[in-house]
């Protein structure tokens, strides 16, 4: 006997969510009660509210890849920027025979050694140092740098700034948003399988066949058993396990969908 699969994938979700609302409205408008006039109220409002955080949560996640790649970009052009300048204290040095303290003023070691910096966060605050340092040396007699100069330095500064604080607020405004999907989308799968437990419920004096065809048209996807012939002539789309966008993301959230059965109740 064919089985009942339930939709694991947010986009056969709305569509199941879609269906059930569409054809159950149509058929109360016939006089056809297969589903309650609570329970049609109950999926238009599940189906206007999951199609809202659906949407929300996929243009934020858009968004923070964006605003990831632009931030990545603007530290890379401010280290950029940082090496050559170590550079050219370096080549100053030598050249005028400065003291090593010299180097300290740019946030070098006393060998001159680039130091090992790895979080993007201390990027910017070594930039924030050597700005700071520079002016300390004017103060003590040396010349500022000509090329790069750190007012270039403090544009990229400001630049990377500003990416990396766009990012990090896209990140906690798209992890909200996950959080409020993830909410919703539970409420979206328990009022999806009240109402097929309703539809059973309406139609349990046909035969099982003519009960599977009535729900295909309301949304519901039957797998046929191995050997069985698939009934089906024009039923929807196979349900297909939706892909992690933490995924494209490095950015993992401690709550996961959970991945329900293939297999559920014998219709």
């Amino acid at each position: 006997m064919s089985r009942y699969v339930k939709p694991f994938s947010d986009e056969t979700r709305l569509r199941t969510l879609t269906m059930l609302y569409d054809k159950g409205l149509r058929d109360s408008q016939n006089n056809i009660a297969y589903l309650q006039a609570d329970t049609l109220t109950q999926l238009g409002t599940l189906s206007a509210a999951f199609t809202a955080a659906l949407t929300t949560s996929q243009t934020l996640q858009s968004e923070r890849m964006q605003a990831v790649a632009a931030a990545n970009t603007a530290v890379a052009d401010l280290v950029q920027s940082m090496r050559r300048i170590w550079s050219a204290v370096k080549w100053r040095k030598k050249r005028e025979d400065q003291p090593a303290a010299i180097f300290l003023y740019y946030q070098l070691p006393g060998n001159g050694c680039n130091p090992a910096i790895h979080r993007q966060a201390d990027w910017l605050l070594t930039a924030q140092r050597m700005i700071q340092g520079e002016a300390e040396a004017v103060s003590a007699g040396y010349e500022p740098l000509v090329e790069p100069t750190m007012a270039e330095l403090q544009t990229l500064l400001m630049a990377a700034t500003l990416a990396t604080q766009k990012r990090d607020d896209l990140k906690t405004a798209y992890e909200s948003a996950h959080l409020a999907l993830i909410d919703i989308r539970q409420q979206v799968d328990e009022g999806i399988g009240q109402s097929m437990d309703e539809l059973r419920l309406a139609l349990r004096q046909l035969p099982a066949s003519s009960r599977r065809n009535v729900m295909r048209t309301y949304g519901a996807y039957f797998s046929p058993q191995p050997g069985e012939r698939d009934e089906e002539e024009a039923a929807p789309t196979p349900p297909t396990p939706e892909s992690s966008p933490e995924m494209a993301a490095p950015e993992p959230l401690s709550m996961a969908q959970p991945v329900l059965a293939m297999n559920g109740t014998a219709v």
